[in-house]
């Protein structure tokens, strides 16, 4: 059972709370309320939370699609990702994992340590354009917006997504497909955000 433990000689409006593993806790007077933070904004603060943003176009009378491939490190460090997309026209998007690694890294993208003050660098090697290809995988999400109109036309309306985290197995691959539906030019914006954490065994 937690036990509160007032702290002697402290102007404080806060206090200590035993909690059952025995640690500190500190605890708001007033409210009882716990004094943290989310656990991803922990790992923003000890330099192990990562992110890279694109902004390119996509069109049926050229490039219609964009593949990313992302491949993880053979560590206990698994990253925990969450994938957003936003498009302006008719778009659609698959995330799948590769169960026979049958691709290979294409054009490398870079992230960005999101604690600015860290020097340290993912371990996730994440690529748009790969080579290779693969009919072994398993769709782990997917979604589409507006009216697909391959033919031409004038398209719908654009739309985004942001799918929660997933924790991504290591030494294994994963690809997310970005495909334009109409002819007009599709402005897409992708986000890959994530931090690596090694599980307490």
């Amino acid at each position: 059972m937690a036990v509160p433990i007032k702290i002697r000689g402290s102007k404080s409006r806060e206090f200590l709370k035993v909690n059952d593993d025995g640690n500190l806790t500190k605890v708001d007077k007033m409210t009882d309320a716990v004094a943290t933070i989310e656990y991803e904004h922990h790992e923003i603060h000890g330099g192990s939370s990562y992110v890279h943003e694109d902004h390119f176009t996509l069109n049926s009378g050229g490039t219609a699609f964009r593949r990313y491939l992302i491949e993880t490190p053979d560590s206990q460090a698994w990253a925990h990702m969450v994938v957003s997309v936003m498009g302006s026209q008719d778009t659609n998007i698959v995330f799948t994992e590769v169960t026979d690694l049958g691709y290979s890294t294409g054009t490398e993208v870079f992230s960005r340590n999101r604690n600015r003050n860290s020097s340290k660098t993912s371990s996730v090697v994440l690529s748009h354009t790969p080579g290779g290809g693969t009919l072994d995988y398993i769709d782990l999400f997917s979604a589409q917006w507006g009216i697909a109109t391959h033919t031409g036309g004038s398209g719908g309306a654009g739309g985004n997504i942001r799918r929660p985290e997933i924790i991504l197995k290591p030494n294994f691959q994963y690809s997310l497909l970005v495909t334009a539906l109409s002819a007009n030019d599709n402005f897409i914006t992708v986000a890959f955000d994530w931090y690596e954490h090694t599980d307490k065994s």
